[in-house]
């Protein structure tokens, strides 16, 4: 079907319920920005969690339309994205590609906007006081890649000292980026860890600062940012076309596929055979 106006994309993408709305998607990708594209984008980030407003009650079938809009968003940058993706974060948010693909936005909006966005968002997980209710703030530590590390050397290793709930991650991602000045942090920690090995988590924890350490020490180029890392969005969905024309042609009724949730330590579900924390999730 060829699409000749903006609301008949919108209109494919809130009947998108058992297929992937490639072309309208692409549509709206493709177009100039305007209030009326922003505000749908705004709209569906801010009520993400609410999946009511995206189910059939009658037919349960499920409509990812803040993903879909998600994608749009790429070629649609504002700052007025920033609050919401926060907040999307802060959330028990349970969309894998949800969170991936909102996890490149903190990459666009970081290199588009700079330090004041940047600011933002350390922030959001640096105040963050865990609750029980989301493990997804980790996601905005992507905003690290960008950061200036002299000046925010001081207020990461607060969030080392202190009983930061993401500490793990955010050992994993400073090794990976070779932040400056953390490396003798990193080796106190694991010194006054040693003295725990009775509790898992401490083993867990003393594995993540002794790979951090070998990353930040060695001679290899830093890891690049998930912006830097990912394909362009078309051929990173693509896969998600196959699976769904197989179920068409069975004729069942399919929901867009929720990946399992995994561990940082599982294998990464794109098949790179890499650990979820060194792909993906990166």
């Amino acid at each position: 079907m060829k699409i000749t106006s903006k609301e008949q994309a919108f209109k494919l993408l809130e009947n998108a319920f058992v297929y992937f709305p490639y072309d309208a998607i692409e549509y709206l990708y493709e177009q100039p920005r305007a209030v009326d594209i922003d505000e749908k984008i705004i709209f569906h980030l801010k009520n993400a969690n609410n999946h009511n407003l995206y189910s059939n009650s009658v037919t349960k079938e499920y409509n990812e339309m803040p993903l879909w809009y998600a994608i749009v968003a790429e070629n649609h940058l504002s700052e007025s994205l920033v609050d919401p993706i926060i907040e999307l974060f802060k959330s028990d948010q349970d969309g894998d590609f949800l969170l991936e693909q909102c996890m490149y936005l903190v990459s666009r909006c970081c290199a588009e906007f700079g330090e004041p966005v940047i600011e933002k968002f350390f922030s959001a997980f640096e105040n963050y006081k865990y609750d029980g209710s989301s493990n997804s703030v980790l996601f905005l530590h992507e905003c690290l890649h960008y950061v200036n590390q002299e000046k925010y050397l001081s207020r990461v290793l607060a969030l080392l000292d202190n009983d930061y709930y993401w500490k793990d991650a955010l050992i994993c991602t400073l090794g990976e980026i070779k932040f400056m000045g953390i490396s003798p942090k990193l080796h106190e920690i694991k010194k006054l860890y040693s003295t725990s090995l009775q509790k898992n988590d401490a083993k867990y924890l003393l594995g993540e600062i002794d790979e951090a350490i070998k990353l930040n020490e060695n001679n290899d180029e830093p890891n690049g940012s998930y912006l830097e890392e990912r394909k362009p969005w078309r051929q990173h969905y693509n896969h998600l076309e196959t699976v769904i024309e197989k179920h068409r042609l069975e004729n069942t009724k399919l929901e867009i596929p929720k990946k399992k949730k995994l561990g940082r330590n599982d294998s990464c579900h794109c098949g790179s055979g890499k650990k979820y924390k060194k792909c993906c999730l990166i």
